[in-house]
């Protein structure tokens, strides 16, 4: 099922003052083809948490808040590490 994946440009750099660890936080959002549906059914919605929640494992990422609507989703998602793109690959 083809999907567009975008990030938006403005993306907000926070430190961890305890750590020292500078995070950066971005906007990603996925949409289908010609706006029709991305999942068919909750089972695919339960499949597509269960891959975030491995992404979240093997590469560190953070998702803060997520929505996931019929034909499209948003992710707040922070990275430790400049590895958004493996991440969202997986």
């Amino acid at each position: 099922m083809p999907l567009w994946l975008t990030v938006e440009d403005q993306r907000r750099r926070v430190t961890d003052l305890g750590r020292g660890t500078v995070f950066t936080r971005y906007h990603v959002t996925a949409r289908g083809n010609e706006r029709k549906p991305i999942y068919r059914e909750d089972c695919d919605r339960a499949h597509f948490l269960e891959l975030l929640a491995e992404a979240t494992e093997r590469f560190g990422t953070r998702i803060h808040a997520y929505v996931l609507m019929d034909n499209h989703y948003d992710l707040l998602v922070e990275t430790p590490e400049a590895n958004l793109s493996r991440a969202m690959q997986g």
